[in-house]
């Protein structure tokens, strides 16, 4: 049996459905700041001295794979952070601003006995990486909804 559908439907319940899943995925309110905190980590563990700068880097990356795999499975969904559209912008935007960062520490660190810097980077890293995060998370809400970028 065939049920004829009408493309006014068709588009309500696509509507819906949409509606449904960015309602359903909330990002919780801890989340952007903490993975502003462990993205900090992260910049600030490369341009510390080894080991102690591998151990801090390892610990931001396995916080940040905990903290995703703890939203993922409490939101049933899992979501690939350089899907396309503005969300991909955001991504390889943060991505680059972190990786500078990161050398910057590195670079004043080694190169100009500034001890500090790695400090001041991952400081910086930790406010712009959050806001990031929430930026992304409004880029793809605004996307679902059918907003394309």
């Amino acid at each position: 049996m065939t049920e004829s559908i009408d493309a006014s439907e068709a588009l309500k319940v696509v509507r819906e459905a949409r509606e449904r899943l960015a309602a359903s995925t909330p990002s919780p309110y801890w989340y952007a700041p903490l993975y502003g905190l462990l993205s900090g980590a992260i910049v600030l563990g490369g341009g510390l001295p080894q080991p102690a700068g591998l151990l801090v880097l390892a610990a931001g990356i396995a916080g940040l794979t905990i903290l995703y795999r703890t939203w993922a499975n409490g939101a049933g969904i899992s979501l690939n952070g350089y899907r396309a559209g503005r969300t991909r912008v955001i991504a390889i935007g943060v991505a680059v601003v972190m990786t500078g960062l990161m050398l910057a520490g590195m670079v004043l660190r080694m190169s100009y006995g500034i001890a500090w810097a790695p400090f001041a980077a991952g400081a910086i890293a930790v406010p712009v990486a959050a806001f990031a995060s929430a930026m992304w998370d409004h880029a793809w809400r605004a996307q679902i909804m059918g907003g394309r970028r």
